[in-house]
């Protein structure tokens, strides 16, 4: 429970009600309303202007606040009057021109609409509040200032809090600074590092390359013998083919076109020689796909053996490489300089 903290400036009491005035000379509703009746009876002023005794600043009181303290000056023994006509909200009876906040349009207050804004709650800091609020409203007994006061005090509070954030800012851009040397430095060393793998690599391909036009031409070699020698076997069996159709050629015109006297004179003479071709191809044994395909096959399975054991080492070793990554610190964790305020800042009151 907040205790009340505002006294009379002229009394010193502390009242349950106590009246607001611009110059921060509060005074309880008795003294205020003393001060109204003699006022207003010397200078022939209206019973809505209140003028400090102390500092003579005037404050303008709204009707209800000025209809609160009119039954007091009834009953103040300085005040005569028996009649005092209560004044209407509508009523036109300011003679003073309204006094203004820093130069901006008059504001009224949210809680009673008619009631132009005078003071702030220091308590629990809503918007700028009536007389109203303070003397009857939800800010009675709270710790309440006039609009000048008020803005002194939070002027400080905002400059403090600047100077706050400024020093911080300060601080994260030096941080900013030493994280972006940093990045730049880390950058150069993955460069350093990127070239010199390539250069590595670079220098593995080139030797790949050359192994492999190394191993092919022995390949080639290898495969221009095989055909070679395909080709010689080739042109043996062409040329026994050559010598095997010529000699059915013979034998088979013999028999067609000479009469039987010529076809068994024409054996006669030849039969030795018919037999030993028969002979000959009989016992001869011809290469056939099947024998040259088991031999292309153990040429390629051999060599294919005596490549893989050569380069599958190297191929296990690249497959096998591991590279232990390198870490590095970036200096320390920095809080989230957005941490404690909203996604998009300060609220500007336009």
């Amino acid at each position: 429970m907040k205790q009340p903290i505002l006294s009379c400036f002229k009394c010193g009491k502390t009242p349950e009600d106590i009246l607001i005035l611009n110059c921060s000379h509060n005074l309880c509703l008795d003294c205020a309303a003393e001060r109204i009746s003699n006022y207003s009876q010397i200078s022939n002023t209206n019973l809505q202007t209140l003028v400090c005794e102390t500092c003579e600043t005037p404050t303008i009181l709204d009707p209800p606040t000025a209809n609160t303290l009119i039954p007091r000056m009834r009953k103040s023994p300085q005040n005569p009057t028996k009649s005092i006509r209560r004044i209407s909200p509508k009523m036109n009876i300011l003679q003073e021109p309204p006094l203004t906040i820093s130069n901006n349009p008059t504001q009224y207050c949210k809680n009673h609409p008619s009631e132009e804004v005078k003071c702030f709650c220091m308590d629990d800091y809503a918007a700028p509040i009536c007389a109203e609020c303070v003397v009857s409203g939800i800010h009675r007994n709270h710790n309440v200032q006039n609009i000048p006061n008020a803005s002194n005090i939070i002027q400080e509070k905002l400059n403090d809090a600047v100077q706050t954030m400024t020093l911080k800012a300060d601080q994260l851009s030096g941080t900013v600074q030493s994280f972006k040397k940093k990045r730049i430095t880390l950058e150069e060393l993955s460069n350093k590092q990127r070239n010199q793998m390539k250069g590595i690599f670079d220098d593995l391909r080139i030797k790949i390359n050359n192994k492999e036009k190394e191993i092919g031409l022995y390949a080639n070699q290898e495969l221009d013998q095989s055909i070679r020698e395909i080709n010689s076997l080739e042109q043996q069996v062409a040329g026994r083919l050559q010598i095997i159709n010529n000699n059915i050629d013979v034998i088979q015109t013999e028999n067609i076109e000479n009469s039987p006297l010529k076809l068994l004179s024409f054996y006669s003479n030849n039969y030795e020689t018919i037999n030993k071709l028969l002979e000959i191809e009989k016992m001869d044994v011809l290469p056939t796909s099947e024998y040259f395909d088991k031999y292309n096959n153990s040429i390629n399975s051999d060599f294919n053996k005596d490549l893989k054991s050569q380069i599958q080492p190297i191929a296990d070793t690249l497959s096998n490489l591991q590279i232990s990554p390198q870490k590095y610190s970036s200096g320390g964790i920095v809080r989230n300089p957005t941490g404690p305020f909203t996604q998009n800042g300060l609220i500007r009151i336009n």
